[in-house]
Parts: C-alpha cells; sequence; structure tokens
C-alpha cells in the first residue's frame, strides 16, 4: 500500500500560511509560503514542522526593533548592572548598552545577549568557573605540593630499561642510574653496576617519597 504523502496546504506555522507545494531541486520537499506581512517564500518541509522557520525574516527583525524600544536603563543582569544605551550596534543590528560589572569593568553589551541571558558579567564569571575548577580540581589532585596522580604516571616511552627512574649510563663499562621526583625536584639515587641494583634503590625511594601520599588517597 502506497503512503500517501502529507499535504501542509493552509497549515499554519508562525507567521506563515502554507499555499501549495513547491518544485524542489533537493529530495526534500519544499512549501511555498505567505507571511503576515505580505511576504512570498518557499520553505522546506521538515524547517516548517519543526519550527525553525516561523516568517519571512520579519519575525527577527520585530524582535530586534522590540529589543531597541525596551529602556534597560537600571537593569540587572547576573552582574551586569545597564547604565544606559549606547549609538552602537552589533552585527545583527542589536542595540548595545553600556553595563558596569560588579568588579568594576564596563563592557558594551548588546540587548539580545542581556536579555536571553547569554551574556551575565564582563568575562569576570567564567574566569571565576575556571578558577573554582582548578581549585577543586588541586584539592583533589595535590597535597603539599605533590600531584599525586603524577606518582602513578606510565613508563615513558622513551625508557629503554623497562623501569620509571632506571637509566643506561653509557661509558667504558655499562652502569645504571637511579632517580626519582618529588615536588618537582629531581633527586638521584646512585649509580649502579647492574640494573638490579638501581631497580631496588628506586623501589626504596618510592616507599620513601611517594608511598606516604598514596596512602592518603
Amino acid at each position: 500500500m502506497t503512503k500517501q504523502k502529507m499535504d501542509l496546504t493552509d497549515h499554519r506555522y508562525g507567521r506563515l500560511t502554507v499555499i501549495k507545494e513547491a518544485k524542489s531541486n533537493s529530495r526534500h520537499r519544499q512549501w511555498l509560503c505567505k507571511c503576515d506581512c505580505g511576504k512570498e517564500i518557499t520553505c522546506y518541509m521538515y524547517s516548517l514542522r519543526t519550527g525553525n522557520t516561523k516568517s519571512c525574516g520579519c519575525l527577527r527583525k520585530d524582535k530586534v526593533r522590540e529589543a531597541t524600544l525596551i529602556d534597560l536603563t537600571g537593569e540587572k543582569f547576573g552582574k551586569l548592572t545597564v547604565l544606559k544605551k549606547s549609538e552602537k550596534r552589533d552585527g545583527s543590528r542589536s542595540v548595545l548598552w553600556i553595563c558596569k560589572c560588579d568588579c568594576g569593568e564596563e563592557k558594551y553589551i548588546a540587548s539580545r545577549n542581556l536579555l536571553s541571558g547569554e551574556t551575565k558579567s564582563c568575562g569576570c564569571l567564567r574566569k571565576e568557573q575556571i578558577k573554582e575548577v582548578h581549585e577543586i580540581n588541586n584539592e583533589k589532585h595535590f597535597k603539599d605540593g605533590v600531584y599525586i596522580p603524577g606518582l602513578k604516571n606510565k613508563l615513558r616511552s622513551d625508557n629503554t630499561t623497562g623501569h620509571k627512574g632506571v637509566y643506561v649510563k653509557k661509558g667504558k663499562k655499562t652502569k645504571y642510574q637511579a632517580k626519582i621526583w618529588i615536588k618537582r625536584k629531581s633527586i638521584h639515587l646512585g649509580t649502579y653496576d647492574t640494573i638490579q641494583e638501581a631497580i631496588e634503590a628506586r623501589e626504596e625511594a618510592e616507599k620513601k617519597y611517594h608511598q606516604p601520599y598514596l596512602n592518603d588517597k
């Protein structure tokens, strides 16, 4: 049984009334619509039904125009207090208002950004939020200046011994160095004739320098 195509004729979407189906050069169906302002436009069916298109464009212009008529002087938006309207406009022709942030900074903010809640500060709010996240991470991952997850780092790809903190020292006779890092400082644990001695030195140092922090987690 053939599925019957949906007919949008005379249906209303926002300011648009569907007149008839229009010829389409793509797989998406298009419809000729008449806007309340009198202008006719062709719209994709999915755009009408999803609400993405509600007018010929006049709706957006009217919203911008309405925003220019609203007096926001003295209004508070987040950390911003509106001081006065400027003569400037942004790329969308939205009025730019001179606003003072709680931190003391003054900025030009578009009325649409204030009314939509998109802008709530001069930018300091975002910085405060980032700082707060960093402080939480520091409290969670740092102890006495030691980055705890760093103590659990995997073996570096350029390590040729197969053991963290143990390195080959080449010379007339191959020897092995052991090191450990704590509080961003490198501690030399010694140079050894065998790799096993270097590994044991490193393991002892881990118990001394790393384990106390790992036990607290």
